[in-house]
């Protein structure tokens, strides 16, 4: 594990856990992260340093943030898509969908491999899992899918 996540970890929770919007219509929505999605994210993130650099990990964190806000601000826009096997009102989104968001563009990924696995709230949207595109979606659920961790 890189210093970098490490610090990470040493705060307590990833920074990127909570993304809050103001100046959005009168519902302010979040995008929170489950305690499996928290550890999905580090693994990908550390992986990602692992077999492609520093860089290409940033890279992929800005793209996972580009995610969590555009699932914040529209829940069931376009390029998501219902996991009805995963429960009641899942959803998810492959991170290829906003790649093309992500500002400035020297910061995009070329190739995404992952999606997200979330559940719209009146509130908020909570992230429960973020996995590789070849993962079957439904055998990834557990306990902590859709737990937040305190």
């Amino acid at each position: 594990m890189s210093a970098f996540y490490a610090a990470e970890r040493k705060k307590g929770a990833l920074e990127m856990k909570v993304f809050r919007f103001g100046g959005a219509p009168p519902r302010v929505r979040e995008s929170i992260l489950s305690v499996d999605a928290e550890y999905d994210v580090i693994e990908v993130l550390e992986k990602s340093e692992y077999e492609f650099g520093n860089e290409a990990a940033q890279r992929y964190r800005t793209l996972l943030e580009t995610s969590y806000r555009y699932v914040a601000r529209n829940p069931n826009g376009i390029g998501t898509k219902p996991e009805p096997k995963c429960g009641v009102e899942v959803r998810s989104l492959h991170l290829r969908t906003v790649r093309d968001g992500v500002r400035p563009p020297n910061l995009r990924v070329k190739n995404p491999r992952h999606y997200l696995l979330y559940r719209p709230e009146p509130l908020r949207v909570l992230i429960g899992r973020v996995l590789h595109d070849r993962a079957v979606a439904e055998l990834h659920i557990t306990e902590n899918t859709w737990r937040v961790a305190n």
